[in-house]
């Protein structure tokens, strides 16, 4: 098998030379060609195309911004490779979901070649949402979820706080206080005006036609925002997105902070949808994924459809991992995995 990481060097406070050593020490338990590759921002695109499209499998080490620009270059292949996360960030929202991070904070590298060798895999949709105004069009690829209006306010505020290199990752998601009070005292965002029309077999009724909301929020996983639990039950894989409409950023704000069984009673109604398109009046700022993608224009005609489906590697069940590596230490059975089990790089 041949296997691709893809390693941001500069996440998880400079680990990723430290994960590049683990894996190439590491002995494994399964014949594995192991490609390492840094990423370099200005030719991830290059970097992809020519390494990922010759792999069985990419490994995706980084976090939620890592994640979602390796995927969407991943999706403009004839036929992508199975996709795995090692997490390295603040939010690790698709490794959350998927069940990657709780594999990786528990058994780090073994977790991820016992998982290679029972090749199990699932689905995931990816989503395309493009903005055409009247001098451009340019469209994005999220996996997670995208929102237009205060969050993606606060994720620009939050993008330029000042923060220390040194920072862990549980002291950079209070940077969304600070960055939530700047939004929220500068008076941004405006409430944003917009015509919708809907398209799936589900619930659209409520959604079409014009609405004035403060957030517009689009979710293809039950995770958001560094681990809020926004919906009990979505599906990486039914090609439904769930859209949510928030009339104010207090009940945006309510909405996130509230506990599990309050969250019905908070939340707007949630529509499912197939795909969408809706027009917006005034100008309105844009995240993908957690990341801040500036800001779309006022006359914006949006639209999002799903994009392609990745095959994505299941992380074994815990109870069965455990069992497994326990083994493995005692010497029962496959002896290949040798010295030290390799513990998570990044905490």
């Amino acid at each position: 098998m041949k296997c691709v990481f893809f390693i941001n060097p500069k996440a998880g406070r400079g680990a990723g030379s430290r994960l590049a050593d683990e894996i190439e020490a590491i002995e494994l338990p399964v014949a594995i060609s192991r490609r390492i590759i840094f990423t370099e921002p200005e030719r991830l695109n290059v970097q992809v195309r020519v390494c990922a499209s010759r792999a069985d499998l990419v490994v995706i080490c980084g976090g939620d911004g890592t994640v979602g620009q390796i995927i969407s270059h991943l999706v403009q292949l004839s036929k992508p490779p199975t996709l795995a996360i090692i997490p390295m960030g603040t939010g690790n929202d698709l490794a959350r979901v998927s069940g990657w991070l709780s594999s990786w904070e528990d058994m780090g590298l073994p977790g991820l070649y016992f998982a290679i060798r029972e090749a199990k895999t699932s689905m995931l949709d990816t989503w395309e949402l493009t903005a055409a105004s009247q001098d451009k069009e340019i469209s994005y690829t999220f996996a997670v979820y995208a929102g237009i209006g205060c969050d993606a306010s606060i994720c620009k505020s939050f993008q330029d706080l000042p923060r220390l290199p040194s920072m862990p990752a549980s002291a950079r998601k209070l940077l969304y206080l600070p960055a939530s009070i700047k939004t929220l005292l500068t008076g941004t965002p405006r409430k944003i005006n917009c015509d919708f029309r809907t398209s799936g077999q589900e619930t659209t009724l409520g959604l079409d036609g014009c609405k004035t909301a403060a957030q517009l929020l689009f979710l293809n996983a039950p995770s958001y925002g560094g681990g809020t639990l926004m919906l009990q039950e979505v599906d990486l894989s039914d090609g439904m997105l769930d859209c949510l409409c928030f009339s104010s950023c207090m009940r945006f704000f309510s909405s996130v902070l509230a506990p599990s069984s309050l969250k019905k009673k908070v939340l707007p109604p949630v529509h499912h949808v197939k795909g969408l398109c809706f027009r917006i009046y005034n100008h309105a700022d844009l995240q993908i994924d957690g990341e801040p993608c500036g800001v779309l224009s006022a006359g914006s005609e949006i639209t999002i459809r799903l994009q392609k489906h990745l095959p994505l590697l299941k992380p074994l069940p815990d109870k069965f991992l455990r069992s497994r590596l326990r083994s493995f230490e005692k010497g029962k059975g496959d002896n290949r995995i040798k010295g030290r089990i390799a513990r998570p790089a990044v905490m």
